[in-house]
């Protein structure tokens, strides 16, 4: 039965950390560390002995055990607001014209009162979305590089600026709505066809049909292939390599080759087939 426990612990570990490694959001490093933190704590008392322990600790045990709960509170109200606050709207696979930027969503759409507050949204960000989504952010909103630089310093402040931008470019409720696409990005099921891309299609969908039907390898030797100074972009995550490959190819007027590289594989389209 013990042993029966202890695979169990395992398993619970090593799920928080996939799902902390894949999504790279900061909800997740909180459970992670929160169940990782419980587990070790009751091994630690099973193993010098419960009873004994809880004397020896006195007051502090329920300092730690407020904590545990307090991380795991936080995990399952991030998990929570991802779920809740979803929309559910089903998109046509097959036509381009009904995938929309996020950037030109319906204007008469109702407006959600739940995000309107300005601190709303900055809880938004801070805390379902990674320093590196916050970059996808700031593609998807159609930003310069130029623009990174009025964006240095610490999360809290990267946030603040990056709101404040906004607000006095007029793109507050671009940036909303892109960051909704960002948390919950659009199924693969229900992206275009490869061959219905073209070198006007929206920057956003381009980017999310890239991360969606392409490996961190094939995005490497797409880089090489298209000949695009990887030099500088020393990250591994998949979103990071497909926003500088785009970043680099929209600068020089290059996506047409892109286009063309996607739609001349061997395997074009293969997960749109059927």
């Amino acid at each position: 039965m013990s042993l029966l426990f202890l695979i169990a612990k395992t398993l619970l570990i090593v799920f928080f950390l996939v799902m902390f490694l894949r999504t790279n959001k900061p909800a997740w490093g909180i459970g992670l560390l929160t169940v990782t933190s419980a587990i070790l704590l009751d091994t630690f008392l099973g193993t010098l002995g419960r009873e004994e322990m809880l004397e020896e600790l006195g007051y502090f045990f329920y300092i730690i055990a407020g904590a545990l709960f307090a991380g795991a509170a936080m995990w399952l109200w991030a998990i929570m607001k991802e779920i809740v606050f979803t929309p559910n709207k089903a998109k046509e696979a097959d036509d381009i014209s009904k995938i929309t930027d996020p950037l030109s969503d319906d204007l008469n759409s109702p407006r959600e009162d739940v995000i309107d507050n300005r601190r709303q949204i900055i809880d938004r960000l801070r805390f379902d979305l990674s320093h590196d989504d916050l970059l996808d952010l700031i593609f998807d909103l159609g930003w310069s590089d130029e623009d990174l630089d009025d964006l240095q310093g610490e999360n809290d402040q990267f946030i603040n600026r990056l709101i404040g931008l906004a607000e006095d470019r007029g793109q507050l409720e671009n940036l909303k709505l892109a960051s909704k696409r960002i948390i919950t990005p659009i199924p693969p099921e229900n992206l275009p066809r490869l061959e219905k891309l073209k070198q006007d299609s929206p920057p956003t969908l381009l980017r999310h049909y890239l991360i969606a039907n392409y490996s961190l390898i094939e995005l490497e030797q797409m880089i090489k292939e298209l000949d695009v100074d990887d030099d500088f972009n020393k990250s591994k995550l998949k979103n990071s390599k497909v926003r500088y490959l785009l970043s680099d190819l929209y600068q020089k007027n290059r996506i047409g080759v892109l286009i063309e590289l996607m739609q001349a594989s061997p395997d074009a389209d293969l997960g749109h087939e059927g």
